[in-house]
């Protein structure tokens, strides 16, 4: 199986439609190089509806799945969504807003660990699971 990954789309900020949107250059991207899988690894938009629907866009025009791990810039708050999983270590916590719960469990940098420069320790104060 190939897996193309790509982050910080930025769609909000980087279409331009005299060149091309991203999501048509990474679906062409993707159909050059036979990829069976897409992750799009954080950072499409800062807002979730036009997120969700160029995650829509690309499965379609791709013809395959594609897979989205939320960036710093996807914490965005709608009542459809029960868990966001967020990355980068100064939101390091877990906090709900209404019936969203935020799980911000990044390891990040041993410089920017907050417990113990022993890593056992430090993942252990960021490992967190859920049940669903």
């Amino acid at each position: 199986m190939r897996i193309g990954i790509l982050s910080d789309l930025h769609v909000d900020k980087n279409n331009d439609d005299e060149f091309g949107t991203v999501q048509e250059a990474l679906c062409s991207a993707a159909s050059a190089t036979n990829t069976d899988l897409l992750i799009v690894a954080g950072d499409i938009s800062n807002n979730y509806v036009q997120t969700l629907n160029v995650l829509e866009e690309i499965e379609e025009r791709a013809g395959i799945p594609c897979l989205f791990v939320p960036g710093n810039h996807d914490i965005w708050y709608s009542r459809s969504v029960k868990y966001a999983v967020c990355g980068h270590v100064h939101y390091r916590k877990k906090i709900s807003i209404g019936s969203t719960q935020f799980i911000c469990n990044c390891l990040g940098d041993k410089k920017e660990w907050l417990h113990s420069k022993r890593a056992y320790e430090e993942v252990s104060k960021s490992y967190v699971t859920i049940d669903i």
